[in-house]
């Protein structure tokens, strides 16, 4: 479901005024703010599921998770924005997938067994660096507002300099998640 023509104008806008080095550094201070609720937690709470915030164009089943859920999810995500950043700031095609598939790829697996929170914790860690380095190295020196654009299942088509900008408001619409989980479990 896309998004109000008027919306999506506003936020690719948006997305646009942030450079991705701007985007690094509000990751990087997103990622201590994930840190920090997890730190908070203990195993058990991490992976507690309670009703959240849900988001507008959000798929309805994204209000009932655990922090370990949604920073997996994160982290699933990260891959797919990862993938689609690089493809179109070094000019190259990028595979196009389905909303269904995006959702089997990004949404947890709830019927597995839960992974350990320090795992998680690391992986989503991980998916940030991935990110950091993609922008301070293997992309430095392109022009990432003039490339090609990938579909955004909300948004419309993103270049790879709004992809950066996604990246970081993703992150955002999820800590509020966080933060009411923590508010729930640790008070």
């Amino acid at each position: 479901m896309m998004l109000p023509l008027p919306v999506r104008i506003f936020v690719k806008w948006r997305f646009n005024c942030q450079t991705p080095e701007q985007s690094v550094i509000k990751a990087k201070q997103l990622l201590a703010e994930y840190a920090s609720i997890s730190q908070s937690m203990t195993e058990e709470q991490f992976h507690q599921v309670v009703t959240v915030p849900q988001s507008r164009g959000i798929n309805e089943n994204m209000n009932q998770w655990s922090l370990a859920h949604i920073m997996t999810h994160n982290s699933s995500v990260h891959e797919l924005l990862h993938h689609n950043i690089f493809q179109l700031g070094t000019l190259q095609p990028v595979n196009f997938i389905t909303r269904k598939q995006v959702h089997e790829k990004v949404l947890p697996n709830f019927n597995q067994e839960q992974p350990k929170k320090i795992d998680v914790i690391a992986d989503f860690e991980q998916s940030i660096q991935n990110f950091i380095k993609l922008i301070e190295q293997d992309l430095k020196g392109f022009n990432l507002k003039q490339t090609a654009t990938a579909p955004h299942m909300l948004f419309g088509s993103l270049t790879a300099h709004q992809w950066c900008g996604m990246y970081v408001f993703h992150l955002k619409v999820h800590l509020k998640q966080a933060r009411a989980i923590q508010r729930k479990l640790v008070g």
